[in-house]
């Protein structure tokens, strides 16, 4: 199977064959998948956003060469994003929320329900960057209790980290290569700047990589979803005189 799988890929090219697999992801997901996008429809209605739908790298205004490593758009079910956010014992007002491949902006919707600091979303599409620009200026909820959101159209091996306690949220926005060169930037900066960071990574497709820099441990496993906290960093040592 994974021989003809391969010897498919080679012979149709990349997109095409990207194309006929994301064909197949709903019939992989499920009654699952059509609750949480009526669900989302909802959120939408409500609030007088626009962020569901499933939006494929190749149909987005990306460079090409960024789309074999960049992943379909699509928002993780509010339980579940709820639910792993409850599992962070911390006091928000200490942190910063960041989502690299934020897309549309839902997370950061969801995420100014609870007193972050401030809210950052990154985004490589400007397309998407627009529409989320455009969701956080509509949604007003009477739970809101952080406003201090920003949205940044950046590549996100380029991003550079606030010197601030970190939540980092991943709903599996991109390949291998480029998570191991934002997690290269992040251990860089916290050799330079210690402190706490929690990273929730949606679909883990790629934990293998977090987990070999020794970076983080385990903390949670919710539903096939992983959170990850930051081994302590001593910080730069100065050398004796």
């Amino acid at each position: 199977m994974l021989r003809a799988r391969v010897g498919q890929l080679r012979d149709r090219g990349p997109v095409a064959f990207a194309r006929e697999v994301a064909s197949k992801l709903p019939r992989l997901f499920g009654e699952g998948s059509r609750d949480r996008e009526e669900r989302g429809r909802e959120f939408d209605a409500k609030y007088g956003t626009d962020t569901c739908g499933i939006v494929q790298p190749w149909d987005s205004d990306i460079p090409d060469t960024f789309v074999g490593q960049a992943v379909h758009y699509a928002t993780a079910s509010m339980g579940v994003f709820a639910e792993l956010l409850s599992k962070l014992d911390i006091t928000h007002e200490a942190y910063t929320f960041v989502d690299l491949g934020c897309g549309k902006g839902r997370a950061l919707l969801l995420a100014s329900n609870l007193p972050f600091k401030q809210i950052i979303g990154v985004e490589l599409s400007p397309q998407l960057h627009h529409m989320s620009l455009l969701n956080i200026r509509r949604f007003r909820s009477d739970s809101q209790r952080c406003t201090n959101i920003v949205s940044l159209c950046q590549n996100a091996t380029e991003y550079a980290f606030p010197p601030e306690n970190l939540v980092l949220y991943l709903f599996n926005p991109f390949g291998a290569e480029v998570l191991r060169s934002v997690v290269a930037n992040l251990e860089s900066t916290l050799r330079t700047v210690p402190r706490r960071v929690y990273v929730i990574y949606v679909k883990p497709v790629h934990k293998e990589v977090l987990e070999q820099f020794g970076l983080f441990s385990l903390l949670h496993s919710v539903q096939g979803n992983s959170i990850y906290v930051n081994n302590r960093f001593e910080g730069p040592r100065i050398a004796a005189c």
